[in-house]
């Protein structure tokens, strides 16, 4: 197996921090040199420290330095079942990532079947590669939680923060929800947070959904007009 250091000094870590965690990927494919064609995009992240194997190395290799993360080629002929198999009973953490320039349907079901935590197609882009390992990197920091919410085991499972807005949600709007939420004591409805951020009725209920997907509120059922309840959120002390 060949390792492919980072080209580049690291970041300091602060005094009397830790320094940053660093993780192993390895990239397997039928050869070396085709490993290190998918390893580009990979080896000037400074988060990672990069290896490459063949396939017939990677058991002996992996299970003598065990990997974080492993990008594997999914459309090798010679690649066996057997190999993926011996990769999750030696290392039950490993996460795999499959690359494939196949994404025909009973292929991706393979992926899916034998444990890939993300496919990403060939030619692979530095930039999606690189999303493979923010998403690894934030399941892991959600795994390593003592307390876990709701949001943490969803995070742990999409590979995005707990706190990740879901798409058409602005980072300005939560900001100015949860400071209106705090200033109200006794609590916010999808009305009264609308009015308060400058927003639609609709648009304020999927803010205050999303907190509440992420545990930051408590929502009570309260009286509302012609008799239909309405519900009213509260921000969590923790969360102000």
């Amino acid at each position: 197996m060949s390792s492919t250091p980072a080209t580049h000094a690291r970041p300091r870590a602060a005094a009397g921090a830790p320094p940053p965690r660093r993780w192993r990927a390895v990239v397997v494919d039928r050869s070396v040199r085709a490993a290190a064609r998918h390893a580009a995009g990979l080896i000037t992240d400074r988060r990672l420290s990069v290896a490459l194997a063949t396939v017939a190395e990677a058991p002996a290799a992996l299970t003598a330095a065990p990997a974080d993360l492993v990008f594997l080629n999914g459309d090798l002929p010679e690649l066996d079942a057997r190999l993926v198999a011996l990769l999750r009973s030696a290392l039950p953490a490993l996460e795999l990532v499959v690359l494939t320039a196949a994404p025909q349907t009973e292929r991706l079901r393979a992926a899916l079947h034998a444990g890939a935590v993300d496919i990403v197609l060939l030619p692979a882009a530095p930039q999606r590669l690189r999303a493979a390992v923010d998403a690894f990197e934030a399941r892991a920091r959600a795994l390593a939680l003592p307390e876990r919410r709701q949001a943490d085991i969803d995070a742990a499972r999409r590979g995005a923060p707990a706190d990740a807005l879901e798409p058409g949600l602005d980072a300005g709007r939560m900001a100015a929800a949860v400071r209106a939420l705090a200033a109200a004591a006794d609590g916010l409805d999808a009305e009264g947070l609308a009015a308060r951020v400058g927003t639609t009725r609709v648009t304020a209920r999927r803010y205050l959904a999303a907190l509440d997907r992420r545990g930051q509120v408590d929502v009570e059922s309260r009286p509302g007009g012609r008799g239909r309840p309405r519900d009213v959120y509260r921000l969590r002390a923790k969360t102000r």
